[in-house]
């Protein structure tokens, strides 16, 4: 926390992808995760990045054999099915989406507990309790915050500060600045994209660290 402006710090966890697949190890453990952005009303179907499948269960996919997944008080067995080339969720995440309400542009973040039991969370407007998604915008040298965790978190009497961002064993100091009605982290930002190699299709997951 920085003590002179009460500006929390931030931790980024999921790295480098497609805007609409994101695959993240943990290095400690076996767990990965992939986060997936609703893009139509009501899907049927969701479909598993091939990094994500290959990492959980190697070059062999499970086809027609079921994983459970968990959200809060919720479970659903869905299957996994061979949609294409590669393996979707199939016959029983329509539950999922009629259990959890999911909409159009609400995120969804898998995470492993195993090869057949994983764990769902759904940001909603980008955000999720105490993190929110954000991506690059191509030729901008900062980072927009959501909206919604904006509003939440600091608001419109927010002037600005400093905030740290981790990343593993890394860390950069940036600018938070209030631009009108939203918040963007800005000088150091573009220093923190060129040591990651970074680019435009990454998205990032922000949560409060301290």
């Amino acid at each position: 926390m920085d003590q002179s402006n009460n500006c929390p710090s931030f931790l980024k966890l999921i790295e480098e992808g497609d805007p609409l697949f994101l695959v993240y190890m943990d290095q400690k453990s076996s767990s990965c995760s992939f986060l997936k952005l609703v893009v139509v009303h009501h899907p049927t179907k969701v479909e598993i990045p091939y990094d994500f499948a290959t990492l959980l269960w190697g070059e062999q996919f499970p086809y027609g054999d079921r994983v459970k997944i968990f959200a809060a008080d919720n479970l659903w067995i869905v299957e996994i099915e061979k949609y294409g080339l590669g393996p979707v969720l199939g016959d029983g995440f329509v539950k999922v989406v009629t259990d959890s309400d999911l909409q159009k542009n609400d995120y969804l973040l898998f995470n492993s507990l195993g090869p057949s039991t994983w764990y769902l969370d759904v940001f909603r407007s980008c955000v999720l309790d105490n993190s929110f998604i954000t991506s690059i915008r191509v030729d901008d040298d900062f980072i927009l915050m959501a909206d919604k965790f904006w509003g939440q978190f600091y608001g419109s009497s927010y002037k600005g500060g400093s905030a740290t961002l981790y990343v593993g064993d890394r860390f950069w100091n940036v600018k938070m600045e209030a631009l009108s009605d939203k918040c963007a982290f800005t000088d150091g930002w573009s220093k923190l994209i060129r040591d990651l190699a970074l680019d435009s299709r990454t998205t990032f997951i922000f949560t409060i660290a301290g």
